[in-house]
């Protein structure tokens, strides 16, 4: 799937805001992971690192990956800033894009 575009950085570096505007401009799907994991469990990243610990959301993020391998359509994919971090996650990054 070469055809995504990721988007990588520190955290509140502007990779959401880029993906908005790159989406629009190049008319694809804008996957921000931070935003599909609050969507998903309905409470904000902070919420979900207090209640649950942040090992359980670097899972959350290793499943969110898994999720946008199985989409066909190209897109753009920001992605949270310590989700790089995992090995796992890489090799899922290089998969997707």
């Amino acid at each position: 799937m070469d055809n995504n575009i990721i988007l990588i950085g520190f955290m509140g570096c502007g990779k959401s805001s880029l993906g908005v505007r790159l989406s629009y401009r190049m008319r694809r799907t804008l996957a921000d992971t931070d935003k599909i994991i609050e969507r998903r469990k309905r409470m904000a990243v902070s919420e979900i690192f207090d209640k649950f610990g942040e090992e359980a959301f670097r899972q959350m993020e290793t499943q969110c990956l898994e999720r946008l391998l199985v989409r066909k359509e190209p897109q753009v994919i920001a992605v949270g800033g310590g989700l790089p971090v995992r090995e796992q996650n890489q090799e899922l990054l290089k998969k997707l894009g």
